[in-house]
């Protein structure tokens, strides 16, 4: 009778560590899982991130390929300006040399 009582307890605690067993993979698997999602919570928010990174030096890197362009236009205006005060100088002084031949 007592080895009776005493097998009916022996498989009640196994089925109580049965059970507490099977919790807890429960309960790991469930953290797992949402250890997983915000996981992929945080790669999609780092992505967008780096993504958001990635366009605005893109529009930074354009914003100075238009200024050095702008600057090279300047540069182009003012040689081409400089060149044609050079060619007013050079027809004023042949034109004073042809009026000072004629003289």
């Amino acid at each position: 009778r007592e080895a009776e009582l005493e097998a009916r307890d022996e498989a009640a605690l196994d089925e109580r560590r049965t059970a507490f067993e099977e919790a807890r993979k429960v309960r790991e698997a469930e953290e797992e899982a949402q250890l997983s999602i915000e996981l992929e919570d945080r790669k999609a928010r780092l992505e967008a991130r780096a993504k958001k990174a990635f366009e605005e030096a893109e529009a930074e890197f354009e914003r100075a390929a238009a200024r050095r362009r702008e600057a090279l236009d300047e540069k182009t205006r003012a040689l081409e300006d400089e060149e044609a005060r050079s060619r007013a100088d050079v027809a004023a002084a042949d034109a004073r040399r042809r009026a000072l031949d004629e003289k």
